[in-house]
């Protein structure tokens, strides 16, 4: 893996654990841009969190509409390897 592969997956997993789902609590709870901002403990742009809440409203009226969400199956191989692998329904 590269470099600026290696940095791009980390970052995304630091943005992963220390924001996305607070930030998605958050406005389920009722906060606002500014509010959810204020309470998160890890330096998140206002057009960052913005971004977030659109994609979260999204899917959440693809679910309401009855779209299913993709199922991802756990499967071992014969070395012991754990993978996982999209199954659509």
């Amino acid at each position: 893996m590269s470099e600026s592969a290696f940095n791009r997956a980390l970052s995304n997993f630091t943005y992963e654990v220390a924001c996305r789902r607070g930030i998605r609590h958050l406005y389920d709870l009722g906060y606002d841009v500014d509010s959810i901002l204020k309470e998160l403990s890890y330096p998140a742009k206002r057009e960052t969190v913005e971004r977030e809440i659109k994609e979260y409203r999204e899917e959440k009226e693809k679910q309401a509409a009855g779209a299913k969400l993709p199922t991802y199956v756990s499967e071992t191989d014969e070395l012991g390897r754990s993978t996982f692998r999209r199954v659509d329904t």
